[in-house]
């Protein structure tokens, strides 16, 4: 026990002279305490709280990774122009639809930085804009 107590007094005097940081001595201390795996949870936690630009940078790392299978934290219009935009391959004047909503989803995106789905509307404007052409192409010279 008392390998413990000179233990936690040399990590308070380490505090005291300013080599550890509130956050280091905390998790040093539950270390002591708890074990080193208790340790890192109580490290991890404290990091978040007292950090919340690293817990959002976290946050939306996270989100990115997710976001290229599922699309989470996309624009809802992104979304929707990317598949009208297919749909116009076989539905004329969808395209001009696509392209509109496509345009509308890259303006929101550029106001909201945590907003993903910037490759969806350029590919809805993209295939819009050919598809409308060519519905054009192949209707007048019906």
């Amino acid at each position: 026990m008392t390998e413990l107590g000179d233990s936690l007094r040399e990590l308070a005097t380490l505090k005291a002279d300013g080599i550890l940081s509130d956050a280091e001595f905390d998790a040093e201390k539950q270390k002591l305490l708890n074990g080193p795996a208790k340790a890192e949870t109580a490290k991890t936690t404290s990091v978040r709280r007292t950090n919340p630009e690293a817990l959002a940078a976290a946050k939306r790392a996270e989100n990115k990774a997710l976001g290229l299978v599922i699309p989470i934290n996309h624009d809802g219009f992104a979304i929707a122009a990317s598949y009208i935009a297919l749909f116009s391959l076989v539905v004329p004047l969808l395209g001009l639809v696509a392209a509109g909503l496509g345009w509308l989803a890259l303006k929101r995106i550029a106001k909201d930085e945590d907003k993903g789905g910037a490759f969806r509307a350029y590919f809805a404007v993209g295939l819009g804009a050919i598809s409308s052409i060519g519905w054009s192409i192949l209707l007048m010279n019906m």
